[in-house]
């Protein structure tokens, strides 16, 4: 996906207008229009990063051209992958044991009130 069209896409999935983008980044709702027709490809890094926050994704997504939101309870940004999703639901699924062995093998020591808690 082209950075004007995830901007567009982002922009109507969060229901904010030209202006309001506008607004946030600090520039005309002209300018954000023209980012979404293409018209303007190279943004200054300190509007990439105004621009990623009001929608919410990963900056690295406009390098990247797949949106990587950002995660809802805190101000990080993490992506799994459908194969890591796959992953954690299977580990999730086994005896305590094989978990055990499995962080065993990745060197991984879960915190006391982590350690299985997954109901």
């Amino acid at each position: 996906m082209d950075i004007g069209e995830m901007i567009k896409n982002r922009r109507l999935e969060l229901n904010l207008t030209l202006e309001e983008v506008g607004n946030h980044v600090g520039v005309s709702k002209s300018t954000v229009k023209k980012w979404e027709d293409g018209f303007i490809s190279n943004m200054r890094r300190d509007k990439i990063a105004k621009l990623a926050k009001v929608l919410k994704i990963n900056p690295v997504s406009f390098i990247t051209g797949n949106i990587i939101l950002q995660n809802e309870n805190s101000n990080d940004y993490f992506h799994v992958s459908e194969h890591e999703k796959k992953v954690i639901v299977a580990y999730r699924q086994q005896h305590s044991a094989v978990r055990d062995a499995i962080d065993t093998m990745l060197h991984i020591t879960p915190l006391a009130e982590e350690k299985y808690n997954y109901g």
